[in-house]
């Protein structure tokens, strides 16, 4: 490949309750005044981002990932980590937490002369997931966080709810999990020791807000080389609603039922088979065993 930039959008037309899609006339026009080679593909079903990057990343220099975590979350599934790509990040999902680690804000405009204009490219961490689900075994990535547990239910929810928005399209969810919620009876073992019990979810964060803004791993830095973890002790439903405002204040450690630590590895074994979430992605609805590696350095993005 030669050094001429070339540019591969992605497009998720569903991010954002469609705010993504409403972006590519923006994104067209800019194009056009920069006058660089560049392609635009738009997915037409969950999984679609997958394989239209393993299929054509290849051919670009950059990668430029429109729409929420969950369209990152795809884009960083197919890419190679071995190939020499520079990701850029347009954050018009309804979350948008990882762009917070990258201090984005949602101005097409101004994160597109970021894009084209920045000359800083700094490597990341990202995470590598395999679980275990009755007779087979799955193997994903996680740019910005894993949960398990209640956790990974209000996700469930909330993707059933396509009327509302950002942080509040979350709550909504925490409320309807908690009349379905179950406990977590869990093993987990880290670089830190060891920890068994019944819990209330497991984050495992490579940045530090997930769910829209709750602050689960508030420390996590997404190029420590270090996965960040959130342990929160069973607890009564109205406790949960007690504690939840601490979570959305970057409070959380202020509360005793919360354990926070940070390791290279984890694994979780669950006794009752449980939802597990990627970057608000449900990738199991049965998972019985979790083993979550952090990769060092394997992503190239685009930053201030």
């Amino acid at each position: 490949m030669n050094n001429k930039r070339q540019y591969l959008f992605i497009i998720n037309p569903v991010a954002g309750k469609g705010k993504a899609l409403d972006s590519l006339v923006k994104i067209k026009e800019f194009l056009f005044r920069k006058k660089v080679e560049h392609h635009i593909e738009i997915s037409e079903f969950p999984g679609h981002i997958i394989s239209l990057v393993e299929k054509l990343s290849k051919n670009f220099t950059h990668l430029i990932s429109v729409g929420g975590d969950g369209t990152l979350n795809e884009v960083i599934n197919g890419i190679n980590p071995e190939l020499n790509l520079s990701l850029g990040v347009l954050p018009l999902g309804t979350g948008n937490d990882f762009a917070r680690n990258l201090r984005l804000d949602k101005n097409i405009n101004r994160n597109l002369n970021l894009i084209f204009n920045s000359t800083t490219v700094k490597n990341f961490d990202i995470g590598n997931v395999k679980i275990k689900e009755d007779d087979r075994e799955i193997n994903f990535r996680f740019i910005n966080s894993l949960g398990i547990g209640f956790d990974a239910l209000v996700a469930k929810l909330n993707q059933r709810s396509k009327r509302l928005n950002g942080i509040i399209s979350y709550i909504f969810a925490v409320v309807v999990g908690l009349m379905n919620y179950q406990p977590l009876d869990v093993e987990l073992k880290s670089d830190s020791g060891q920890i068994n019990g019944k819990k209330l979810l497991i984050t495992i964060g490579n940045g530090q807000t997930s769910g829209g803004g709750f602050y689960l791993t508030p420390k996590a830095k997404i190029d420590d080389n270090l996965l960040d973890i959130c342990i929160i002790e069973h607890m009564s439903r109205l406790r949960i609603l007690l504690k939840l405002p601490l979570a959305v204040m970057n409070k959380l450690e202020s509360a005793k039922e919360a354990v926070f630590f940070n390791s290279e590895k984890v694994n979780i074994k669950l006794k009752e088979p449980y939802y597990v979430h990627a970057d608000g992605e449900i990738i199991s609805e049965r998972a019985s065993e979790i083993n979550v590696t952090i990769l060092k350095n394997k992503l190239r993005i685009i930053s201030n």
